[in-house]
């Protein structure tokens, strides 16, 4: 079944339906296919329904994906959610979804056979259960990229297991733990947004968890494959948790000071390892993700990374 009403439309959703899988999709038709292939083999899953929000400026994929729905045997709500702004996608995402829980996936992902069974599992003692997104490399990748693993995404666990916050790359959340929270427009096309939604949603009482035994798989594309859109990412990885900060209870006067030493402590450290490829790397983006922070607290601008084109004009 397939709507493209809009942005706003109430397309049915049969009672028996459990999950609404939401992907926010720009321009990836032949990996947004691979996506939909791995959601259709999914193992002993609860009833699912995806709903499929299209960033493009133009209804461009309305077509192929109501033939992918049919072929591939999968319910899917198409909703347009113009244009190049993350943020607006992802809201399009959870006000078309109805079922109980609400889980996110990215378009250039591919969901492993058991992976939403092991996430709904997970889900019995949380709000929240973020999996991990892990990166695939090709042969030709730089041997630091691929040694490093510098595009896998975990989120970071407390002692307990719990998480602060974490990423819409693999999760899924119980839909009335939402609320009226929505993830900001305004940073949609910088970065962040859901860092900062999730934090809000921890703030507001609910448990995040993490599960490592659900992952998605993503294929770097090779655009992507440079140490400066690293730094970059870093950077914006930063600014995001400053953010954060800003809702946190701690004392904001000793916020940008301790980022301050954050980002001397890690130079230090990029200078004293600069005999790994590795090890020199790690440090050096820890240092590009503290000045996010510095600068951000200071009032610097949010750097936009995101939107037509703007991830290949930065790696360039």
């Amino acid at each position: 079944m397939l709507s493209s009403s809009g942005p706003n439309c109430a397309a049915p959703i049969p009672t028996d339906v459990v999950i609404d899988v939401c992907v926010c999709t720009f321009q990836r038709t032949d990996s947004l296919h691979c996506l939909l292939a791995s959601l259709a083999a999914q193992r002993a899953a609860p009833r699912f329904r995806v709903v499929i929000a299209d960033n493009h400026p133009s209804p461009i994929e309305a077509g192929r994906i109501a033939h992918w729905a049919e072929s591939l045997a999968l319910q899917v709500a198409y909703v347009h959610a113009p244009a190049g702004n993350i943020s607006i996608a992802r809201n399009a995402c959870l006000e078309q979804a109805s079922a109980e829980f609400i889980a996110f996936i990215d378009d250039d992902e591919v969901a492993s056979p058991d992976w939403l069974a092991l996430l709904a599992h997970a889900m019995q003692d949380a709000d929240v259960v973020f999996g991990p997104a892990l990166a695939h490399y090709d042969a030709g990748m730089p041997a630091w990229i691929r040694q490093g693993d510098f595009y896998s995404k975990v989120p970071a666990q407390r002692r307990d297991g719990s998480c602060d916050t974490g990423h819409t790359a693999n999760v899924l959340i119980r839909r009335r733990c939402i609320g009226a929270l929505r993830f900001d427009p305004a940073l949609g096309r910088s970065g962040g947004e859901d860092t900062l939604f999730f934090a809000l949603l921890k703030q507001n009482g609910a448990r995040l968890r993490y599960c490592a035994s659900a992952p998605v798989y993503e294929s770097i594309d090779a655009a992507r494959a440079r140490f400066s859109w690293l730094c970059l990412r870093a950077y914006a990885s930063g600014q995001a948790h400053a953010r954060v900060l800003r809702f946190s209870r701690s004392r904001r006067i000793t916020q940008a000071p301790l980022a301050a030493l954050k980002v001397l402590y890690c130079a230090i450290a990029t200078l004293s390892t600069c005999w790994s490829a590795i090890r020199w790397r790690r440090n050096a983006l820890r240092a590009c993700l503290h000045t996010g922070v510095l600068t951000t607290l200071l009032g610097a601008r949010d750097l936009e990374l995101y939107g037509s084109g703007t991830q290949e004009r930065w790696a360039q």
